[in-house]
């Protein structure tokens, strides 16, 4: 009965050890959970101005723009930008078909 008693001790000891490792645990994601957000904030704080971030934001770039930049800049970058969705619409339509030939 001494060594039933004592294994049950034994196991309820480390039961509340894995216990306790389970709360350190928690705390550790936590806090990774708290870390990433911050680096998530910083990547989008970093890459709010990159147009192919999924950070970007686009009512501040425009804003930017349109109140320093000359018409003939605005019309530039009008052109260039025209022309980078023509080119990704081609490359997508490429993607498609060559996708839709595999099978």
């Amino acid at each position: 009965d001494d060594d039933d008693d004592d294994a049950i001790a034994d196991d309820e000891e480390d039961n509340l050890l894995d216990d306790d490792d389970d709360s350190d645990d928690d705390n550790n994601n936590n806090s990774n959970n708290n870390n990433n957000g911050s680096l998530e904030r910083e990547e989008a704080e970093k890459n709010k101005d990159n147009v192919d971030s999924p950070y970007f934001d686009y009512e501040a770039h425009t804003r930017k723009h349109l109140s320093s930049g000359s018409v003939q800049q605005l019309l530039e970058t009008d052109e260039r930008l025209a022309l980078d969705i023509r080119m990704l619409d081609s490359t997508m339509q490429t993607l498609v078909y060559e996708n839709y030939s595999k099978f």
